[in-house]
């Protein structure tokens, strides 16, 4: 009828499931890494701009203190941003 499954071909199948399971998360951080850098980046480049001031003055219009903060709010956002996008793609269908 069947063959019989022995401890080896388990012990392979747990491996692979393993091996998988690391890949997925290894490149969920890679993805949250490169988010972050990213926002890092632009918030730097932000506050180092006359823009600084108007993006410190939009935030201070909803309640939050961001002087000097930019750099921080652009990595958390990165950070979320990047993490997200290691788990969702959206894939876009070309009307012709």
């Amino acid at each position: 009828m069947g063959e019989k499954m022995d401890l080896s071909d388990a012990v392979a199948g747990f491996l692979v499931i393993v091996g998988l399971a690391l890949l997925v998360v290894g490149a969920l951080f890679v993805f949250a890494l490169l988010g972050t850098i990213m926002g890092l980046f632009t918030g730097w480049v932000i506050s180092v701009t006359p823009l600084g001031s108007f993006v410190e003055q939009g935030f201070k219009t909803f309640g939050f203190n961001a002087e000097g903060l930019l750099p921080h709010i652009g990595a958390t956002l990165g950070f979320v941003g990047g993490f997200i996008r290691g788990m969702i793609q959206i894939k876009h269908e070309k009307d012709d």
